[in-house]
């Protein structure tokens, strides 16, 4: 009866063993594939450099792609719309100076204060 329970908890152990290990197929092909091409990574950043996103497509990860164009253009966004507030603040504060008021300097009903 005890080695009807032994043998299979023996077993089960080892397999978790062998789990472990990478087979050598899989470590022979990819040491061989850094040796083929061993500047991989800076042909990716040579390739990004040209356009953004480009060396991600070299690399095969495509889903990335999409994310980088939206930190680009989110910042190009938050640039452009804080230029055009920063304009708007600044013509109100020089037509504030010159003479000009109105209850809403922001808008462009300009009323000469007598």
């Amino acid at each position: 009866m005890k080695t009807k329970v032994f043998l299979p908890i023996l077993l089960l152990l080892n397999l978790q063993i062998f789990g472990q290990e990478l087979p050598k197929e899989m470590e022979n092909s990819r040491k061989q594939g850094l040796i083929d091409s061993p500047l991989t990574p800076s042909k990716a950043a040579f390739y990004s450099a040209i356009l953004p996103g480009l060396g991600q497509i070299y690399i095969g990860k495509t889903w990335k792609v999409p994310f980088v164009y939206a930190a680009i253009g989110a910042s190009v966004y938050g640039y452009v719309y804080n230029q055009k507030e920063l304009n708007r603040y600044r013509s109100a504060y020089k037509r504030r100076n010159s003479g000009y008021w109105t209850t809403n300097l922001l808008k462009s009903n300009p009323i000469k204060k007598s």
